[in-house]
């Protein structure tokens, strides 16, 4: 059952690549460090990935991350899962923490997936208008 108030967002063109469902998170590492990350929500993403660069900022060393096989958008590939859970918020939302376990990739883009994003709030898109909204799970 979703609760609250909707978030209609606008889709933004933030790295001139083109309008997409950009969302930021204030996303909290396990070496309690926190700041805000924009990321595209994204049903086609199973859970949360992130850039590779985002793992020390998050107080994750090689030896909190697992190597795993992964399949993106261009094929196959290795990815670091961490072995700890990290923190996520809407700002809008700051009751709903979104618990995730990042995986690390080499791409450049934040991803927002299924499994802990969508978990936590229900989304829909307006494709035509170039907006989604989003509202907390209760």
């Amino acid at each position: 059952m979703v609760a609250g108030a909707t978030l209609t967002v606008p889709y933004r063109d933030l790295f001139g690549n083109g309008s997409r469902p950009y969302l930021y998170l204030i996303v909290t590492g396990v070496n309690q460090a926190s700041g805000p990350i924009p990321g595209i929500v994204d049903s086609g993403a199973d859970q949360f990935s992130l850039p590779d660069g985002f793992a020390p900022l998050m107080g994750y060393a090689d030896a909190d991350l697992e190597e795993i096989d992964g399949t993106g958008a261009d094929g196959g590939a290795k990815w670091r899962r961490a072995k700890q859970p990290s923190t996520a918020i809407v700002p809008e939302f700051p009751a709903a923490v979104i618990s995730f376990v990042p995986i690390f990739t080499p791409g450049d883009m934040a991803l927002w997936g299924r499994h802990d994003f969508f978990a936590s709030f229900a989304v829909s898109f307006n494709e035509p208008g170039q907006t989604f909204d989003i509202q907390p799970w209760t």
